[in-house]
């Protein structure tokens, strides 16, 4: 995918001008799939697999060139700005089930799921601005930034439900899900500290249901 664009801006205060013209290029691929099998034991049990996986990344650079003028519109300053980026990202969820059926109307259903999102990415920018003053100094400055992320989650859950009549069923149930995000920023130079973010979730319920048409 490719963009762009133009903008100029004026400050009033000054009457000085900033002509900006910018070209990105962005290109990122992606597979992505799915499998599952599913055992019939016996009659009554049912024991299922399901796993769906996405890999993928790509390259994006950017460009952005300035130019500042002053109310005769003589230049001031031209500055160039480039991004240079790529990533590699993986997903996976794996998902394994259980069903008993005690009878037509009885059953519980037992589900275990790991999840995992990973984002791998490195960042170069550059950036160089010439001034027409040659009293003043030309600057050319370089930083680095490398990206990893990495989440993942547990999730366990039992759902029972017994149907009593065609107006009244019981169910009850459990779920818990543990959360994991961990982030690391790293810019280059050296002298700028790595940023690491850290965050974790654990979440449980229960719920019981009755319910009946009417109750009693």
């Amino acid at each position: 995918m490719k963009g762009g664009g133009i903008t100029s801006r004026e400050n009033t205060a000054n009457n000085s001008f900033l002509d900006q013209t910018n070209n990105a290029k962005r290109q990122h691929n992606n597979w992505f799939g799915r499998i599952g099998a599913t055992w019939h034991i016996t009659k009554s049990d049912d024991l299922a697999f399901n796993m769906t996986g996405m890999t993928g990344g790509g390259d994006n650079n950017e460009s952005i060139h300035y130019i500042s003028t002053d109310k005769q519109k003589n230049t001031v300053y031209t500055s160039d700005r480039t991004t240079d980026g790529n990533s590699d990202m993986k997903m996976y969820n794996l998902e394994l089930n259980y069903l008993h059926k005690f009878s037509e109307n009885s059953n519980i259903d037992l589900t275990v799921s790991n999840n995992q999102w990973r984002n791998d990415g490195l960042s170069i920018y550059e950036q160089s601005t010439r001034y027409t003053d040659t009293d003043l100094t030309d600057k050319q400055e370089y930083q680095t930034q490398e990206n990893n992320i990495k989440n993942k989650s547990w999730e366990v859950q039992a759902d029972y439900t017994n149907k009593i009549s065609d107006a009244s069923r019981i169910e009850a149930g459990y779920k818990g899900t543990f959360k994991e995000n961990p982030a690391l920023w790293i810019p280059i130079p050296e002298q700028l500290l790595p940023t690491s973010n850290r965050t974790r979730h654990f979440t449980t319920a229960f719920y019981i249901t009755r319910m009946c048409m009417p109750c009693t």
